[in-house]
């Protein structure tokens, strides 16, 4: 049986490949969508899919929408979103994080970030995972628990669908029925243009909408102390190791006779660090179908072959010989064992 980390793990920062099919939306209330959002003044970019559908292009973090009769909505690299709606000549421009989504569909479009699903936000499973089929793929259904309510409104129950090869969520539905979103039609491509995502023509900036609406731009002077931090202190960025305590909340026994397992590691419920699992088989020559798109460092002792994946984050040395001594303290590592795309489960 698949399990919810498996899920996680091939979803996070996915679709790991271009896939791209028609997107629907449902809502069966009249009652109208709240959401909660803050700007510094300018005029936010609002999302909310259209009844007829849209044209959905995914690739990592990257969203393409057009309408279906071939027109550019919007657009986003991951990091920077384009707003096509008003002006397809000169599209409004802001942060990509900062797109205020209204109604089903954001897990479709957006995707989240690991962080997001690490912790008691969105991340409890209520049942197990089932095998489902969505435009004729093989996927995976799993029911998460309402996050805490957001500006006192208690949240529903979300139930995601997530294509078992790309780990493209191609569903989300409200567990009460409600609303939610699916793919119609869904393909994977063989290849997309980065360019397709980003724009690089003229836009209204953030500063011009403040500017338009008679609001100063935010945090002047935060900018002007950090410009003479970097002028005075330091010029580069700073990465900075974190001690994080890791508990082993599940333990899978493949093989009582071998000793292969898989082991999934968690910060507390109330954090919102990584999550992580590792897996042993014994020494073998053949392929180990345990290769996944995040961090994952592979090796091999005397007896052993073991993988440790982490979903949002990473490892260094230091941390990497600390798992070791932890794991195989008297065992040194002798190599590296073969790896093979990770086996879809359905």
């Amino acid at each position: 049986m698949t399990t919810w980390i498996e899920v996680l793990i091939t979803m996070v920062d996915g679709p790991d490949r271009p896939v791209t099919g028609i997107a629907m939306p449902y809502r069966h209330t009249d009652e109208p969508v709240v959401w909660y959002t803050g700007t510094y003044g300018e005029t936010p970019i609002l999302l909310d899919l259209p009844s007829a559908g849209i044209q959905l292009t995914r690739w990592g973090h990257r969203f393409r929408i057009e309408s279906l009769d071939g027109r550019l909505l919007l657009c986003g690299d991951g990091d920077t979103a384009w707003d096509f709606r008003d002006d397809p000549h000169r599209p409004r421009r802001t942060a990509q994080r900062r797109v205020v989504f209204a109604g089903p569909g954001h897990e479709m479009v957006f995707g989240r970030r690991a962080a997001h699903w690490v912790g008691n936000h969105w991340a409890t499973p209520t049942g197990p995972v089932t095998d489902v089929d969505v435009a004729g793929r093989p996927s995976w259904a799993v029911t998460l628990a309402a996050g805490p309510p957001v500006g006192g409104t208690e949240q529903t129950d979300i139930r995601i669908v997530v294509d078992a090869e790309t780990g493209t969520v191609v569903a989300e539905h409200s567990a009460d029925g409600i609303e939610g979103a699916v793919y119609q039609e869904f393909r994977t491509l063989d290849a997309a243009d980065a360019g397709a995502f980003r724009w690089d023509g003229p836009v209204v900036t953030d500063e011009e909408s403040r500017r338009a609406a008679g609001r100063p731009a935010p945090g002047l002077e935060q900018e002007r102390a950090a410009a003479w931090f970097h002028n005075n202190v330091v010029a580069e960025a700073v990465s900075l190791p974190v001690v994080i305590d890791f508990s082993v909340r599940r333990a899978d026994l493949h093989d009582a006779d071998s000793g292969a397992f898989t082991a999934y590691l968690t910060t507390t419920p109330a954090s919102r660090g990584p999550s992580v699992y590792l897996s042993r088989r014994a020494r073998s020559t053949q392929p180990w179908a345990v290769l996944v798109p995040q961090f994952q460092v592979s090796w091999c002792t005397a007896d052993f072959d073991w993988t440790v994946v982490i979903a949002g984050g990473s490892l260094d040395e230091q941390g990497l010989r600390r798992l070791r001594r932890w794991l195989h303290p008297d065992d040194p590592v002798i190599g590296t064992p073969p790896l093979a795309r990770r086996a879809v489960t359905t």
